[in-house]
């Protein structure tokens, strides 16, 4: 009984701690992908003045 309590008050805690984590990767991954856009497009635009 008392191993059960302990159980669900660790994954009651973690498991927000990693839906957080996963959420706070996925942001970067969105992010780091919008900025290798803007730098394939700066590169188009610099080839373009040249």
């Amino acid at each position: 009984m008392y191993m059960k309590k302990i159980l669900t008050i660790l994954i009651i805690i973690l498991l927000p701690i990693f839906s957080l984590l996963i959420y706070f990767i996925y942001n970067e991954m969105k992010i780091s992908n919008e900025i290798a856009k803007i730098e394939e497009n700066i590169e188009k635009l610099y080839k373009k003045i040249n």
